[in-house]
């Protein structure tokens, strides 16, 4: 498993915000290191447009870990609409979007744009990410 150190994001601040947009980040720029610092042992992962329902690092990586090598390797989020901040818990509207490399029966074939609007509910907890909840 890579290296669970400590949040590492010059010029963010550790608040539960800073912690989402470095992930946000990492996750463009597949960054899994960096990912797997701000990911909590304990993380709870739901998508429900996805019928995604993940616990724990390990299988949150493995997942994240798929995504970036598999299928949509161009996937990203942009577009953000809106961050809101309410305590440890953070939500994000955005869009996600990606180019299928291969077919992927039920959803896309080679060459297609697949993008979903989403909005995603964040907890974070001593700079980690312990749950995260997608709609979408």
């Amino acid at each position: 498993m890579p290296d669970r150190g400590a949040f590492s994001n010059p010029g963010a601040e550790v608040t539960p915000l800073g912690v989402v947009e470095t992930f946000l980040a990492a996750y463009n720029n597949k960054d899994l290191d960096q990912i797997t610092r701000l990911l909590a042992d304990e993380i709870h992962m739901v998508h429900y447009g996805r019928d995604i329902d993940i616990s724990g690092a390990d299988q949150v990586l493995t997942l994240l870990t798929r995504s970036a090598e598999g299928a949509f390797p161009d996937r990203r989020f942009h577009s953000r609409r809106r961050r809101l901040v309410d305590g440890d818990h953070v939500i994000v509207e955005q869009a996600w979007s990606a180019t299928a490399e291969v077919d992927v029966p039920g959803y896309a074939r080679a060459g297609e744009t697949v993008a979903m609007n989403l909005c995603t509910i964040f907890t974070v907890t001593a700079g980690r990410i312990v749950e995260y909840v997608e709609y979408g």
